[in-house]
């Protein structure tokens, strides 16, 4: 068994994936998307979505996110 992650160009547009430890680190509640298609001329290219979510609750002075990912390969 191997793995790898998955490289995104604009990686900085979802941070929680870059770090989850950055899930509440702004005021805002922030969402966040990214999208790869590598070599899609090629049958069976890989496809990988990003989804996040996160929000910071100032009761607790902490934060809470949320991470979706698919990857086909």
């Amino acid at each position: 068994m191997s793995a790898q992650d998955a490289h995104f160009t604009q990686f900085y547009a979802t941070p929680t994936y870059l770090n989850p430890a950055f899930a509440g680190t702004t005021l805002q509640t922030r969402f966040g998307a990214i999208y790869r298609d590598q070599w899609p001329s090629i049958p069976g290219s890989f496809v990988t979505y990003n989804f996040a979510f996160d929000h910071y609750l100032s009761d607790l002075n902490s934060g809470v996110g949320l991470i979706m990912m698919h990857d086909r390969a």
